[in-house]
């Protein structure tokens, strides 16, 4: 019989006891957030996109729910302050931190570990820099500080775990991390003109 232990709390028997009543909220809450709310959202911008496009209907001209004002007083708080265009990188957090999270439940060596979070969060970095997903320049620039923060801190577990710097994961972390910041660097130069 093969027991399962919580690895933050090694006293903790997986399904057993406080846990038994805990895990079954804690499952409905990740299928609640992971796929009940991007689910129900999608389907009220589905509703809305059919609501506008029957209203205007009789006007014989189509207008998009998203060139609207009242897209912004609806779906306001699922869009920030993103471009129209770039609306699709609203998944991009979810996703990255659904990544991050699955790490610490699966058994994966810290080293390896270590690697995929430097590569999501510089492929993060590469993204913001090559999308510029916000309309305001400082929206920009603040996600991409809190997009390093997050590789900084990589490479500061990396160093608290006893990596040392001829260890290839740690070779090519700092690697991403240069490569990000050249990247950078560059867009913010193109995008300032």
């Amino acid at each position: 019989l093969k027991v399962s232990i919580l690895s933050v709390e090694r006293s903790t028997t997986c399904y057993i006891s406080s846990h038994a009543y805990t895990a079954p909220f804690a499952w409905m809450m990740v299928f609640l957030f992971v796929v009940g709310f991007p689910l129900f959202c999608l389907g009220m911008i589905i509703k809305a996109h059919r609501d506008n496009s029957s209203n205007n209907s009789n006007n014989n001209k189509k207008i998009s729910p998203l060139s609207t004002s009242i897209f912004d007083m609806r779906f306001g708080f699922l869009t920030g302050s993103k471009r129209r265009e770039r609306l699709f990188y609203s998944i991009t957090p979810l996703l990255i931190n659904i990544a991050v999270a699955a790490q610490t439940v699966m058994k994966i060596d810290q080293d390896l570990s270590l690697l995929i979070n430097g590569i999501i969060f510089a492929a993060n970095i590469v993204l913001l820099c090559l999308l510029w997903p916000y309309q305001k320049r400082v929206m920009n620039i603040l996600s991409l500080v809190g997009a390093y923060a997050r590789l900084v801190y990589v490479l500061f577990l990396s160093g608290q775990q006893g990596v040392d710097s001829t260890n290839i994961f740690f070779v090519v972390l700092v690697s991403l991390a240069a490569a990000a910041a050249f990247i950078t660097l560059v867009s913010c130069i193109i995008r300032m003109r």
